[in-house]
C-alpha cells in the first residue's frame, strides 16, 4: 500500500493563520494525521497499475458484452426475418384461400342468379303465352258479339224500315188530309 505523506506542521500553520490558537491548530493537525493513518490502514487504495488492470478487464468485458449483444441482435434479427417470412407466407396462403372461397361463392351466386333469371324468363314467357291466349279469347268473343250484334241489327233493320215506312205513309196521309181540308176551306 502506498504511503501518503501528511505535513502536520504546514497544516497547523494554516489553521493558526485562519484564526485558531496554536494549541487548537496542533490538535487539528494531530487529529487529521490519525484520520489519514486509519483510513490508509483500513482501506485499500488503488494504484495506477490496479486501475489499468481494472480498465483492461472492463474493456475486455465490454468487448465481450458488445460481441454477445451483436450476436444476440443478429440472432433476433434472423429469427424475426424468419418469423416475418413465415407470417408473410401464411398471409399469402390465407389471402389465396379467401380469394378461392370468394371466387367459389361468387360463382355459386352467379349460377343461382342465372337459374333464377331463367325461371323468371320462363314464368314471363308462360304469362305472355297465357296473356296471348286470353287476348285471343277476348278477340273471339268480341268478334262473336259483333257478329251477333250485326245479325240483330240486320234483323231489326227490317222492323225499323217497316216502322219508318208506316210512319211516312201515315204522315203522308195526314198531310193529304190537311191539304184536302185546307182546300175545302178555301173553296168554300
Amino acid at each position: 500500500m502506498p504511503a501518503i505523506s501528511f505535513d502536520t506542521l504546514a497544516y497547523a500553520k494554516e489553521v493558526e493563520g485562519a484564526g485558531f490558537t496554536r494549541q487548537q491548530a496542533e490538535a487539528f493537525a494531530l487529529a487529521q494525521k490519525r484520520l489519514f493513518h486509519e483510513v490508509m490502514s483500513t482501506s485499500e487504495l488503488a494504484t495506477k497499475l490496479d486501475l489499468n488492470d481494472v480498465h483492461t478487464g472492463l474493456s475486455t468485458e465490454i468487448q465481450d458484452v458488445r460481441t454477445e449483444l451483436k450476436t444476440e441482435i443478429q440472432n433476433v434479427r434472423t429469427e424475426l426475418k424468419t418469423e416475418i417470412q413465415e407470417v408473410r407466407t401464411e398471409l399469402k396462403t390465407e389471402i389465396q384461400n379467401v380469394r378461392t372461397e370468394l371466387k367459389t361463392e361468387i360463382q355459386e351466386v352467379r349460377t343461382e342468379l342465372k337459374t333464377e333469371i331463367q325461371d323468371v324468363r320462363l314464368e314471363t314467357e308462360k304469362l305472355r303465352t297465357d296473356l296471348k291466349a286470353e287476348i285471343q279469347d277476348v278477340r273471339l268473343e268480341t268478334e262473336k258479339l259483333r257478329t251477333d250484334l250485326t245479325e240483330k241489327m240486320e234483323a231489326n233493320k227490317h222492323e225499323i224500315l217497316k216502322w219508318m215506312l208506316g210512319t211516312v205513309v201515315a204522315q203522308t196521309a195526314l198531310i193529304v188530309a190537311v191539304i184536302g181540308v185546307a182546300i175545302a176551306l178555301v173553296v168554300k
